[in-house]
């Protein structure tokens, strides 16, 4: 994690004030979506291998959070993907898909709401969810940066922007990563400990 961060700090480093790097799909905004998307892959393998329901429920959520967050910031305009995804993404049908599983989720959580907000509120407090709210910040720092609060010069706007942003995929991947570290290490001791484990 501590190379990947340098490596970001140094990509805005040395990158800052050339706006090529700052284009649709160029240098930031793809490191922003394999972020993101990877962001969605540690959640996703932290719920498979949750075995506590409640537990199960808050990875979901987060990896529907990703998954909202990495499909809002995707562009399929200009690329190799276009004539085949163009479709999906001008008649909105990602969004349905995931309005789906989110409507499922609820469902999930409605029928045990007490332990799995507390569960929700514990990881939230740990330290991947430190990550997540650092994450969350530099995220609104750049949609404040969109919207000209710090400058009123465009092309400057756009560059805090994707820096920003880069930054908050970075620390929402973490949160992501330390999260599956530690299902994985809780279910490494369950399964030591139970019966079947021969000890």
């Amino acid at each position: 994690m501590a190379l990947l961060f340098v490596g970001v700090c140094f990509a805005i480093y040395f990158c800052f004030g050339n706006d090529r790097f700052y284009q649709e799909n160029a240098l930031f905004e793809l490191g922003q979506n394999l972020l993101l998307f990877s962001g969605v892959a540690v959640f996703y393998a932290a719920t498979r291998i949750s075995e506590d329901k409640t537990c199960k429920a808050v990875m979901w959520g987060l990896t529907l959070f990703c998954s909202s967050m990495f499909f809002r910031e995707v562009d399929v305009r200009g690329t190799h993907l276009e004539p085949y995804l163009s479709g999906i993404f001008q008649n909105r049908l990602h969004y349905i898909v995931l309005l789906v599983f989110w409507a499922g989720l609820f469902l999930m959580v409605i029928t045990n709401k007490g332990p799995t907000m507390r569960n929700a509120m514990q990881w939230l407090v740990s330290r991947s969810g430190a990550w997540l709210v650092a994450g969350a910040i530099f995220y609104i720092l750049g949609d404040m940066a969109e919207k000209n609060l710090f400058t009123k010069n465009d092309d400057l706007a756009k560059m805090v922007e994707e820096s920003a942003e880069l930054l908050g995929t970075l620390f929402i991947f973490y949160a992501g990563y330390v999260s599956l570290r530690r299902q994985a290490r809780l279910t490494t001791s369950q399964r030591t400990l139970s019966p079947d484990g021969g000890q």
